[in-house]
């Protein structure tokens, strides 16, 4: 990896980090059935989809701003991102 590649995944891994820190309050995951935890992850990706299906008039129309509308997009990433770890993680441990 080229130092811009290191620097992309190091704000996502960030990114990731703060918002497992923002659902702190909630459960932890290694008891959720993978079930749940695709559906999550799939309603994640849904939405993702939705935000990058609309032209960037309807995503104006959603957000105030450009910059409010890529934020939503990298939170929902991060998340979608983190039930693909949470899902890894649980069927790793049940293989063990």
């Amino acid at each position: 990896m080229d130092e811009q590649q290191e620097a992309d995944v190091r704000v996502f891994i960030d990114n990731m980090r703060i918002r497992l820190e923002d659902n702190e309050w909630k459960d932890g995951w290694e008891e959720c059935e993978t079930s749940f935890l695709l559906e999550q992850f799939r309603n994640k990706v849904h939405t993702i989809n939705q935000i990058c299906d609309a032209s960037i008039i309807q995503s104006l129309d959603k957000y105030p701003d450009l910059k409010t509308a890529t934020e939503a997009l990298r939170k929902l990433l991060a998340d979608a991102a983190n039930y693909a770890m949470m899902i890894s993680g649980n069927t790793g441990r049940s293989f063990k």
